[in-house]
């Protein structure tokens, strides 16, 4: 008869944990905001000011959405699987140029 209350323990030790994951995935996500802000300021002004925006920046900004994307998901219980440290960082394909 110990075995419900040893599942029942052990699935709220799980779920306090998630939470704790939450928190610390909801600080992250307010840090991504900034970078997200940096990213397209300097964008902005390198559009303004040469040829157009930085290939590797805009590499960067895609993959820096699908990580967000991912810490949303976990957030709202859309996906059990953690984001990076706990998985490998999102790298999006390169979208091909348009023509002018």
């Amino acid at each position: 008869m110990n075995q419900p209350q040893s599942d029942s323990r052990q699935d709220a030790e799980n779920k306090l944990i998630r939470l704790l994951y939450i928190v610390l995935f909801y600080l992250v996500f307010g840090v991504s905001e900034i970078i997200l802000a940096l990213v397209t300021i300097v964008q902005s002004v390198l559009n303004l000011l040469s040829d157009g925006p930085s290939r590797s920046l805009q590499e960067f900004g895609q993959s820096l959405s699908l990580y967000i994307a991912q810490i949303v998901e976990y957030l709202s219980y859309s996906s059990d699987q953690k984001p990076y440290p706990f998985d490998d960082w999102p790298e999006a394909p390169m979208k091909q140029e348009q023509p002018k």
